[in-house]
């Protein structure tokens, strides 16, 4: 787990290195992709829900995942981008 954002209803939004020891190559070699994860978490019924993997292609080693009106955006440990997702949920 990385960098956790709280939206403005309470629920938790936390990125992720699925494959840690890939993440460390990712460290010492930017130019090598590393998966990018990020969870939903609702902090009252402690329901955790994955909302975004991909294996690193397009977004290599999120550090952070941040929800605001539908949109999910994601940002990167040492990509100069970052992703910008319409969320297709009943959240927000």
């Amino acid at each position: 787990m990385d960098n956790i954002d709280v939206d403005r209803e309470g629920q938790l939004w936390v990125a992720a290195h699925p494959k840690l020891l890939t993440f460390v190559r990712h460290v010492s070699d930017p130019t090598m992709p590393a998966p990018s994860q990020v969870f939903r978490i609702e902090p009252t019924t402690k329901r955790v829900e994955e909302v975004y993997l991909e294996l690193g292609s397009r977004l290599s080693g999120s550090s952070v995942g941040a929800f605001h009106d539908g949109r999910l955006l994601i940002g990167p440990v040492f990509d100069s981008k970052f992703l910008d997702c319409r969320l297709n949920t009943a959240h927000g």
